[in-house]
């Protein structure tokens, strides 16, 4: 659990704010791209992600100039508007399940987004650049724990049948030439979960959207 947060306060939860402070500044300007069940996800959050993963290509290099890269970003763009609207559902299906967030996780997840600046008063002077307070950073951290708690609760335990394993190891061994060693097999195995685990919750997430009222307005 304390792994997952801190992976997403270093990318996503500082986007999302970021995001959510553009959409109050400018809350009668930006229009809405999607409607999830009467929820709005707005142009600015949709931007401001975009904006974030267009960074990420140019560090490799990668820009969006001429046909090929405009017709890229459009891609992007339909693919950051899904991720959204999927965390809407998984938040508005978890909320309606009645999972809140546990107070002390969420201090201790805010404990762990303090430690990445100097001083609390770096991150303070950050979110009141955004329009932010510290009770609206633990809002989101909040929202993302009832997520993660939902997505444990319904995906569960991942199991890994012995045919399975064998199979992996076996298509390792084919490719590499080489016999797999007890700590490959275990690395072996955490992909084969990790895999299962993002199938299962692809699967979830696709029923819930089926089930929801979403509009999407690009």
């Amino acid at each position: 659990m304390k792994k997952t947060l801190v992976a997403f306060l270093l990318g996503v939860l500082m986007l999302t704010l970021i995001a959510c402070g553009n959409q109050q500044e400018t809350a009668d300007e930006s229009p809405s791209v999607a409607i999830v069940n009467g929820t709005e996800i707005s142009q600015e959050q949709l931007d401001a992600h975009l904006e974030q993963i267009k960074m990420s290509y140019a560090q490799f290099g990668i820009d969006f100039e001429g046909e090929e890269g405009q017709a890229m970003l459009e891609q992007l763009k339909e693919e950051v508007l899904n991720g959204l609207i999927e965390q809407q559902v998984l938040l508005q299906a978890a909320q309606s399940e009645g999972y809140t967030a546990d107070p002390e996780q969420v201090d201790e997840a805010l404990a762990d987004i303090k430690a990445q600046f100097a001083s609390e008063e770096e991150l303070q002077e950050i979110l009141d650049s955004l329009g932010f307070s510290m009770e609206d950073l633990r809002e989101e951290l909040a929202n993302e724990l009832v997520i993660t708690q939902y997505l444990d609760d319904q995906i569960g335990e991942i199991e890994l049948s012995e045919e399975e394993q064998q199979e992996a190891y076996l298509s390792y061994e084919e490719e590499t030439g080489e016999e797999a060693d007890e700590e490959t097999k275990q690395m072996i195995r955490e992909q084969l979960r990790w895999q299962k685990e993002g199938e299962l919750r692809q699967e979830l997430v696709e029923r819930l959207k089926q089930e929801s009222e979403i509009e999407i307005l690009l």
